[in-house]
C-alpha cells in the first residue's frame, strides 16, 4: 500500500474508526474484485476490527481500483489542514459537518474526511479541488498585457469556458468527462477541473484468472487569476498544453483571446539582486515578525557563452551545489564561480522558509525560483508571504513603465 494510505488506514485508524462509515464505505464496492466480505460487519466489534486489520495489510495491488483511488483522496484531506478545508467548505454549503471526540486531533481529522466523502459528496469534491490547487507545486504563471483586467463571471462564461474546457480535454485523448470548480479567495479565482486522462492498461488477477484491463485514471488541473496583477497560474498539465487553457480562459472569461500571447507573458522573476551581491547575498525578511530563517538550500549556475549566430545564450557547463545553510556560500568557497554577462549565470536557487508556530516542528517551505517564470513550492497557507518575500527582495520583475501607466488609466 502506497506510504500515504499506510498512514490513513492505520492499526491506530482501525481500532478507533467509526465502524458504520467503514461498512458504508466498503458496501460502495461489493462484488469488486477482491472487496470485502460484507458479513464480516454483523460480528462482535473486535472481530470487525480484526477483518479490517488483515483486509488492509494486503498490498495495494489486491484492492479494487475504485477503493485504491477514493481511499487516496480521503488520506489527502485525513489531515489537519485538509480538515480545516472541509470544515470551511461545509459552511459555506451550511453543512453541519462537525468532528467527534477521538484519540487526537488526526483521527478527528480522519472521520471528518470519511464522513465528509460518505454523506456530503460536495462538500468534499470541493476541498478536494482547493487541496489540489494548493500543492500543485509546478505552475506555469503567465501575465497579460494590461493587468487590472477584470474576469466576467456569469453563467454564460462559466458555461463557455467548461464547454470549449471539456472540448480541449475531449480533443488531447483525455476522454468528454470535466467536472469543473469555481472557487473564490480574496481577488483571485480559482478553477479546478476534473478530468479523464489517457487511458491506460493493467495485468491483473481475478480468482484464478488472469485479464488485462482497461481505465482511465482522472487528472485534475488548476486555474488561479489574479486581476490586479493580470496574472494566471494553470498547473497539472504539460507544458506544452497549458498555454491553450490559458488562451480559452482569456477567450471567454476576459473576452481578450490574445491577453496572454506577448513574448515577455511569461517574465516574471530575476536572480539579478542574487548575483549583483554575489556568494554574500542573504534574504531580507525583518519586515516579517513571523519569519524565523530563510536559508538558500541550493544554486545552480551555469557557464554562459554567446553563440556566433545569434548572440543567444549558450549553456557550456553547469555547477549545483547543495548545503542545508548556506549554498552560495558554499559556491564560492569551494568553486571558482564568478558571475557575469560572458561568466557565470545563475539558473536557479532553492531557499528554505521556516516560520514561527506553535507546532513542532516549525513549519517549512522550500521554494525553487527558476527565472525567468518559475516559483515551485507547495502554496498550502503562505503563499502570499513568500511571495511579498520576493518582491521585497527585488526578485519579482516588476510590469514595464507603459503597463503600469495603462492600468492605472
Amino acid at each position: 500500500m502506497a506510504t500515504n494510505l499506510r498512514k490513513f488506514v492505520n492499526l491506530k485508524f482501525l481500532k478507533t474508526c467509526d465502524l458504520a462509515l467503514m461498512r458504508q464505505l466498503m458496501s460502495r464496492y461489493r462484488g469488486a474484485h477482491a472487496g470485502i466480505d460484507l458479513k464480516v460487519f454483523n460480528g462482535e466489534e473486535d472481530e470487525i476490527r480484526e477483518a479490517l486489520r488483515k483486509f488492509f495489510e494486503r498490498p495495494e495491488s489486491g484492492y479494487p481500483q475504485a477503493l485504491v483511488a477514493d481511499l487516496h483522496r480521503i488520506a489527502d484531506l485525513g489531515t489537519g489542514h485538509g480538515m480545516r478545508r472541509l470544515l470551511e467548505r461545509a459552511k459555506v454549503a451550511g453543512v453541519a459537518l462537525s468532528p467527534i471526540p477521538k484519540e487526537s486531533d488526526k483521527a478527528d481529522a480522519k472521520y471528518v474526511a470519511l464522513k465528509a466523502f460518505l454523506e456530503h459528496r460536495e462538500v468534499f469534491d470541493a476541498a478536494s479541488d482547493l487541496l489540489s490547487l494548493e500543492t500543485t507545486v509546478a505552475l506555469t504563471e503567465l501575465r497579460g498585457g494590461t493587468g487590472d483586467t477584470k474576469p466576467t463571471l456569469n453563467r454564460k462564461t462559466k458555461a463557455a469556458f467548461e464547454a470549449a474546457a471539456k472540448a480541449f480535454f475531449s480533443s488531447e485523448k483525455m476522454g468528454s468527462h470535466c467536472r469543473i470548480g469555481w472557487y473564490d479567495d480574496g481577488d483571485e479565482v480559482r478553477i479546478v477541473a476534473v478530468h479523464g486522462t489517457e487511458i491506460e492498461t493493467e495485468w491483473v488477477v481475478e480468482g484464478e484468472k488472469e485479464k488485462v484491463i482497461s481505465f482511465r485514471p482522472l487528472g485534475t488541473t488548476v486555474l488561479a487569476y489574479d486581476p490586479v496583477e493580470g496574472r494566471l497560474k494553470v498547473g497539472g498539465l504539460p507544458k506544452a498544453q497549458r498555454p491553450v487553457l490559458a488562451a480559452i480562459f482569456a477567450r471567454t472569461i476576459l473576452k481578450q483571446e490574445t491577453f496572454f500571447d506577448r513574448d515577455d507573458a511569461g517574465d516574471l522573476y530575476t536572480l539579478d539582486p542574487v548575483e549583483n551581491a554575489g556568494f554574500a547575498f542573504r534574504f531580507d525578511h525583518r519586515f516579517d515578525q513571523g519569519v524565523r530563517s530563510v536559508k538558500v538550500v541550493e544554486a545552480q549556475a551555469d557557464r554562459i557563452a554567446a553563440t556566433r549566430v545569434n548572440r543567444r545564450a549558450n549553456r557550456l557547463w553547469s555547477v549545483l551545489i547543495k548545503d542545508r545553510n548556506n549554498a552560495l556560500e558554499r559556491m564560492g568557497q569551494v568553486t571558482s564561480v564568478s558571475f557575469g554577462p560572458a561568466a557565470y549565470r545563475l539558473a536557479h536557487i532553492a531557499f528554505r522558509v521556516e516560520f514561527e508556530s506553535e507546532a513542532r516542528p516549525h513549519p517549512r517551505v522550500t521554494v525553487q525560483l527558476a527565472p525567468p517564470g518559475t516559483a515551485a513550492f507547495k502554496r498550502e497557507r503562505f503563499e502570499g508571504r513568500i511571495m511579498d518575500l520576493l518582491r521585497r527582495n527585488g526578485l519579482c520583475l516588476d510590469r514595464k513603465p507603459a503597463e503600469v501607466a495603462v492600468a492605472a488609466e
